[in-house]
């Protein structure tokens, strides 16, 4: 039937920026129609090439540009999705807290989401994932050993720095790319 300004359900516009010619971005239909009978329509070679323009953004910016890649567009577009995502996980976390103050959010769980990440290995999930559950049983290591009897109020917070700097150089001289990443090469 009839969609959204007139045109046939499942099909939309998308913007075709692999025109560097002109300035404004051409509109091709894509969707419902485009394949042949009875297959699935293959990606587009717009959607191929946004894919391999990210892939050599993420290798080497200068070569990058120098293959012709817009790279200021890229970063703007990985910096904008980037901050959706924060935005929609700080909807979410404010939603279920109910109340967000400027204390809900201290220096060190910044850092420590940091060395969650580098001591699992930046760009794998599979090391995002195993950082935050070592340096989650460190942080409780930490607080148990902190909160024990004469120990002064501020030794957590130290403590805690203290390990982090460790583990941060630790993981830098020893495995550089991360945990997960260096047991990958390895096997």
């Amino acid at each position: 039937m009839g969609g959204w300004r007139g045109r046939p359900a499942g099909v939309a516009l998308s913007v075709d920026r692999r025109v560097r010619a002109r300035r404004r971005p051409r509109l091709r239909l894509s969707g419902a129609g485009r394949g042949a009978a009875g297959q699935p329509d293959r990606p587009s070679a717009g959607a191929l090439a946004r894919r391999a323009g990210l892939r050599a953004l993420a290798t080497g910016e200068t070569a990058a540009e120098a293959s012709g890649v817009p790279v200021g567009a890229y970063r703007l577009l990985v910096f904008a999705v980037s901050a959706a995502f924060a935005g929609l996980a700080g909807g979410i976390y404010s939603f279920f807290l109910g109340y967000l103050a400027p204390g809900s959010f201290p220096v060190l769980l910044s850092i420590e989401y940091v060395v969650m990440a580098v001591v699992g290995g930046l760009g794998s999930i599979g090391g995002a994932l195993l950082g935050a559950a070592l340096i989650t049983v460190v942080v409780q290591l930490l607080t148990t050993l902190a909160t024990q009897p004469g120990m002064p109020s501020y030794a957590p917070s130290v403590l805690s720095y203290a390990v982090y700097a460790l583990l941060l150089i630790a993981v830098v001289l020893f495995v550089p790319k991360g945990i997960v990443p260096t047991l990958r090469r390895s096997s």
